[in-house]
């Protein structure tokens, strides 16, 4: 054939022999598999038997023993499938309690296999299960039988069915509780009886009145039934009965003694036997009765002794003229004793008696009291008392008192008109002090007289008066003297109120106007004398403060109030002046100096050009133009360091220099050129080193992913354009050492007739670089060489195990099975050796399926994170039970991580970007975070907050 592959005849032997090689191999499959089939059915392996005996056929249909072994295998299948189900019937029963369905079912499996070992074993335990029922059963229907006995006290008939109950169970706890409740049942049913012949007894000894026997049956009752309530009941009522026996004898005795000491008039003697009685015995009517009775009789003696009693301490009384004590006495006679005649005869003359005492008295009264009065010269209070007493009493004794009275009062108001018309012949000469001393020297009696009061009222106002201007002349004469003209005016014009035409008042006046004018310029003059003080010493304020707290223009003081005007405008002046000043040199400290000169600028054409704003002017503009120069210098330099790509350095100039620079916007734009291009070298630098780590890693896409972010960012830089071109290279070299190593494989497959293997290899990655012209060629003639040898294989593999079984461990029909090399037919001796290396090769074959599944499930998933510019893992935390993971680090980042859903935060300075990652087993999952630009505003604000 390698000669001349078109030769018929070598074509049809080529066909023969491979058409030789696969009936042999069809053969060796039938004998393999006919001989692990028995070995199944020995083993009751019936499914795994019928499923090699259906290959077997497949291969050889018309082979008689495997068909004889496959009817065998299907036949003890079916048996032992239908066994099965009548023991899982029987275990299901049993677990259910009911156990003479179980032993149907169990029946049915001996049926068919009578030896079956679990099928007696089961019967045997559900037998013992039936009879133990049964036996349960006999003894609830004892206890039920021996229940309804004892609710109808039939003890004797119950007590024979637990006997029986307990021959079947000699330790149920039931059966002795019941038998406890019929003892008890009897016990009391005796209990009972006992109970109702003591009763009676004790009837029969109450209805015969025969009290000791009653009593003494009780007792014993009561001892043998202590808890019983008819015994303690009847208990009660037999000791009460012989309790009122011995009360009734008790009161019958007691009022025999009482009586006979009533007959002898002994009350207390009765009484007291009656209330001990009443004590022992308080609710018998017999004792309440007689004891009323007693103190009826004890009362009217008593009544009789107080009205004997009355009559002789009232005699007493009346002899010794106290009339009211024996008015009294006699009242509360009558009250204790009632209605007397002697009493009230008595009575009536001792109020008599003390009707007149009492009118002497008040006789007596109404003289000592007019006597008084005229000692005392109040005579007609003397004679209304006189006339309105001898209205009522009618005595001669006033009648004399009261003509005497009546004389005097004439008298005594003779002398009262003779001092007051001397009274007002003083007033009118104006000797008002002797007036006074006139009326106050007569009695205080005079001063009831309306007339009296009258005159000595003028006399006194009059006093007052002269008494009240000459004290405020004094008082305003000292308050001028001590140069207090408020005081004074105070004190004047209140004095003016009360008396406004009197003359010395109305002198007092006009001086104290003319004091008040002296004073006014006195004080004015010190104030213009202290401004000037204030404005000599730089004091603007307190001398504006001076000038400003007095009214110049009210003051009457035009002369003064001009002065003061001029004054304070040069104040005025001065103070701008100072404040310009003071203002320009902080500007000046501060390195504001268009600000300095401004202000200084606008003081000089309001102030007519001052000599020393004249002069830190001129020094302003010359420090001004020396710090525009050292600026434009800065600014010089920063680009020199710009334009020589040392952009840290001019940022350092910068941040060194006073912050009043940054108010030009040439200084800052400087400033922003030469930040951002600090901020490009930066982020340029950090791209690089996260791109050679990834490259380092051969981690391609992750380096891909840095290198987009950073030219979106810096589309145009050198750099990263020079780690584009690298990138590219490396994808190359990366892409051609996978080719070739998938070709190798490719080669190796084909070697070992693996030719489905070999075709995925060269299929699963695209050839048609050109680049890679010379590989693709080879790529393509191996992949048609495996194509062509994989349809000229017609032999079938050989699989260690059946292909159910295969197919149940999840293999795939894609998996590679190994082709054994072609052997010879083995002769019949040789047939256990090659079953013991087939079964062999079966547990290899389903160690390294089983190593496989377990790696497969426990493979890790990948997540590669990137950022732009850059970015830290932060957390990163299972999102089905929050769990946080111990992983950190800077982007890009790969992290190898279960299968499962997680959340990962990156952050970048204060800035945080959350991404929720799915993770699969064996992929790798790729996201990236993109952070905002560094804004340059925002920088130079804050560089400037720092100063």
């Amino acid at each position: 054939m390698e000669i001349d592959s078109s030769h018929q005849v070598a074509k049809n032997l080529l066909a023969e022999v491979r058409e030789s090689i696969q009936a042999r191999k069809r053969a060796q499959k039938v004998e393999q598999n006919l001989e692990q089939a028995k070995e199944a059915i020995q083993t009751e392996q019936y499914e795994d038997a019928v499923a090699l005996l259906d290959e077997a056929m497949r291969l050889d249909p018309a082979h008689q023993e495997v068909q004889k072994f496959k009817q065998l295998a299907v036949q003890q299948r079916d048996r032992a499938e239908k066994i099965r189900r009548y023991l899982e019937r029987a275990e299901k029963f049993a677990a259910e309690a009911d156990f003479q369905r179980a032993k149907t079912e169990l029946d049915g499996v001996l049926v068919i296999d009578p030896g079956n070992v679990s099928a007696k074993t089961m019967m045997d335990w559900v037998v013992r299960e039936l009879t133990e029922q049964e036996r349960l059963r006999q003894i609830r229907q004892y206890l039920e039988g021996a229940r309804t006995h004892l609710s109808e006290k039939n003890f004797a008939r119950a007590t024979e069915l637990l006997d029986k109950a307990r021959t079947l169970d000699p330790n149920n706890i039931e059966v002795e509780a019941v038998t406890r409740m019929v003892r008890s049942g009897e016990d009391r049913e005796d209990r009972r009886k006992l109970l109702v012949k003591r009763i009676a007894e004790i009837e029969e000894n109450l209805s015969k009145n025969k009290l000791d026997l009653a009593v003494a049956s009780a007792e014993q009752a009561l001892r043998e039934f202590p808890d019983e309530p008819q015994v303690i009941r009847l208990h009660v009522q037999v000791l009460h009965r012989t309790e009122v026996h011995k009360k009734r004898s008790y009161v019958d005795e007691q009022l025999q003694a009482a009586r006979g000491f009533l007959l002898k008039n002994q009350y207390s003697a009765a009484l007291a036997v009656l209330q001990g009685a009443s004590q022992a015995v308080p609710d018998d009517a017999r004792l309440a009765s007689f004891l009323k009775t007693v103190l009826e009789a004890q009362g009217h003696a008593a009544l009789e002794a107080a009205r004997r009693d009355a009559i002789r301490e009232a005699n007493e009384q009346i002899r010794t003229q106290n009339f009211a004590a024996a008015i009294e006495t006699l009242e509360n006679g009558l009250a204790r004793s009632g209605q007397s005649a002697e009493l009230a005869d008595l009575l009536q003359f001792a109020r008599e008696a003390l009707a007149e005492q009492q009118r002497q008295e008040q006789i007596r009264g109404v003289l000592l009291r007019a006597q008084n009065c005229l000692r005392e010269e109040q005579y007609e209070e003397a004679i209304q008392g006189l006339l309105r007493a001898q209205k009522e009493l009618k005595s001669g004794e006033i009648d004399g008192l009261l003509a005497t009275a009546r004389d005097q009062q004439q008298a005594f108001e003779g002398r009262r008109e003779e001092i007051v018309a001397s009274a007002l012949k003083l007033l009118e000469t104006g000797e008002v002090t002797k007036a006074v001393a006139l009326f106050e020297a007569a009695p205080k009696v005079y001063f009831k007289s309306e007339n009296f009061q009258r005159v000595y009222s003028q006399c006194r106002q009059s006093l007052d008066r002269a008494i009240f201007v000459r004290t405020s002349a004094k008082q305003v004469e000292e308050y001028l003297a001590e140069e207090d003209t408020t005081s004074a005016e105070a004190l004047l014009k209140q004095a003016l109120e009360s008396y406004p035409q009197e003359p010395t008042l109305l002198a007092l006046q006009k001086r104290m106007r003319e004091e008040e004018l002296r004073l006014r310029r006195e004080q004015r003059v010190k104030v213009l004398e202290e401004a000037h003080v204030a404005l000599g010493r730089m004091e603007y304020g307190r001398a504006t403060e001076l000038l400003g707290a007095v009214s110049w223009e009210s003051g009457g003081l035009p002369d003064l109030a001009a002065q003061a005007k001029s004054l304070l405008e040069e104040t005025h002046r001065r103070e701008r002046e100072q404040q310009a000043l003071s203002r320009a040199e902080n500007y000046l400290r501060s390195e504001q100096y268009d600000e300095a000169v401004q202000v200084l600028t606008r003081a000089r054409d309001e102030l007519k050009s001052p000599a020393g704003i004249a002069a830190l002017l001129a020094t302003a503009v010359e420090r001004r133009e020396a710090f525009e120069r050292r600026r434009e210098e800065i600014i010089a330099r920063a680009l020199q360091l710009l334009q020589s790509g040392e952009a840290a350095e001019g940022v350092k100039l910068f941040e060194g220099a006073p912050k009043a620079y940054f108010k030009n916007e040439n200084f800052q734009r400087v400033y922003l050129q030469c930040r951002q291009n600090l901020d490009r070298a930066k982020f340029v630098q950090m791209a690089v080193e996260q791109f050679k780590k990834c490259l380092a890693e051969e981690d391609i896409s992750a380096a891909e992913s840095v290198l987009e972010q950073a030219l979106k960012q810096y589309p145009d830089d050198s750099t990263l354009l020079a780690l584009q071109k690298r990138l590219r290279e490396e994808e190359f070299r990366i892409g051609r050492e996978e080719r070739v190593r998938l070709f190798e494989e490719a080669q190796i497959a084909v070697g070992r007739m693996e030719y489905k293997r070999a075709a995925e290899l060269l299929t699963s990655v695209k050839w048609d670089s050109p680049d890679l012209t010379e590989l693709a060629l080879q790529a393509n003639a191996l992949l048609e060489e495996a194509q062509r040898r994989e349809r000229e294989q017609t032999v079938p593999q050989l699989v260690p195990v059946p292909a159910k079984r295969r197919e149940s461990r999840g293999l795939s029909e894609s998996e590679p099975t190994p082709i054994p090399a072609p052997t010879s037919t083995p002769t019949p001796a040789k047939k256990p050796r090659i079953a013991l290396l087939a079964l062999a090769a079966a547990v290899i074959a389903l160690a390294a399926i089983g190593t496989w599944y377990a790696m497969g499930r426990n493979a890790l998933g990948y997540v590669q994170l990137t950022a732009a510019p850059w970015g830290q893992v932060a957390s990163v935390s299972n999102a089905a039970n929050g769990k946080h993971l111990p992983i950190t680090g800077d982007t890009p980042l790969q992290v190898a991580l279960p299968p499962g859903h997680y959340v990962i935060e990156v952050k970048n300075g204060e800035t945080s970007c959350k991404v929720e990652a799915a993770v699969e087993r064996g992929a790798v999952s790729a996201y990236s975070c993109a952070f905002p630009e560094v804004k340059i505003d925002d920088l130079v604000q804050r560089v400037l907050s720092a100063y």
